[in-house]
């Protein structure tokens, strides 16, 4: 919940260059307590998300029709294939909130309204961007129990867990100095 530097943000951005996968987790209700965002802007992981080309908006996800004995218990159905939706029938999402920009990959469902705008539309609370290297979700309490066992939501932490744990992270010459203790020594064959 703190600001990012601009040589974290610089970092990050080397990290997922050379191959390396980002996950980015916001959840509307996990804020400093008395602290309201009055804009996108505010919300510090946005410094981070703005650089691959989306943002977390400023907004939980409500549907009045479906839900699981609360109106921000958002169900999801709509996904686009992906080696995360694989397997997924519907997830259940508790407080999320809508992600702007990037490759959407689970959709809200025509009774589903963002607490900021009220106009119809297909909102992605989970969404990937350069390159299918960095992913956004817009909600954390799926994750902890007992959510974590609604519907297809463990199905949904096993493959963010997989996509995380198979990159194809390319090390130049550069990133050696980090895994040796001694300054290395470099000869010609």
């Amino acid at each position: 919940q703190s600001p990012v530097s601009n040589q974290e943000v610089d970092l990050i951005k080397q990290f997922v260059k050379k191959g390396g996968k980002l996950l980015l987790v916001e959840d509307p209700t996990r804020r400093p307590r008395g602290y309201a965002y009055t804009r996108t802007e505010g919300i510090p992981i946005n410094d981070i998300s703005a650089e691959f080309g989306f943002i977390f908006e400023n907004d939980y996800l409500y549907n009045l029709k479906e839900n699981d004995g609360n109106y921000r218990y958002v169900s999801f159905r709509e996904f686009n294939q992906s080696e995360l939706t694989r397997g997924l029938n519907r997830i259940t999402l508790y407080s999320a909130g809508s992600l702007r920009g990037g490759d959407g990959v689970v959709f809200s469902d025509e009774n589903t309204f963002s607490s900021n705008m009220e106009a119809r539309g297909k909102l992605a609370p989970i969404a990937l961007a350069a390159d299918s290297k960095v992913l956004g979700i817009h909600n954390l309490t799926f994750m902890i129990e007992p959510f974590n066992a609604s519907f297809d939501n463990d199905s949904l932490i096993a493959n963010v867990c997989e996509w995380l744990t198979t990159s194809e992270r390319a090390f130049p010459l550069s990133d050696f100095p980090y895994f040796l203790k001694e300054a290395p020594l470099v000869t010609y064959a």
